[in-house]
């Protein structure tokens, strides 16, 4: 995982796009044997195997700017607390750093209001 942060934090650096970031990371044969064991014990796709582990690294990455807060108020006013719940965003909730209201539409939270009303 050391490794896959390094290279995860280095092509961030080094990207020169403010919209999104491609990143693609190709093993060794010994560590691609590693990952396809630890898929059949846990019973996961290579995947589900690291995307909580990515989710947190890219967490940790955007807590290093200030020029990331914007980004985040963005994201998660246009995704529900279930769709960011296994994100980047979602590992910032988890850990208390961020916390948001749901849903954010009024209208919405208005309707969610008056159904409880009865």
């Amino acid at each position: 995982m050391k490794k896959l942060s390094q290279v995860i934090n280095e092509r961030l650096a080094n990207s020169n796009s403010s919209e999104y970031v491609t990143i693609s990371y190709r093993p060794s044969h010994k560590i691609a044997a590693m990952i396809d064991v630890m898929c059949d014990i846990y019973g996961q796709n290579k995947a589900n195997l690291f995307y909580d582990k990515i989710g947190e690294l890219l967490s940790e990455y955007l807590l290093t700017s200030k020029e990331s807060i914007p980004l985040i108020k963005k994201t998660a006013e246009e995704y529900s607390e279930d769709e960011l719940s296994r994100s980047c965003i979602g590992a910032l909730m988890e850990r208390g750093t961020l916390s948001i209201d749901w849903p954010q539409d009024e209208k919405i939270r208005q309707q969610i209001v008056d159904a409880l009303k009865g």
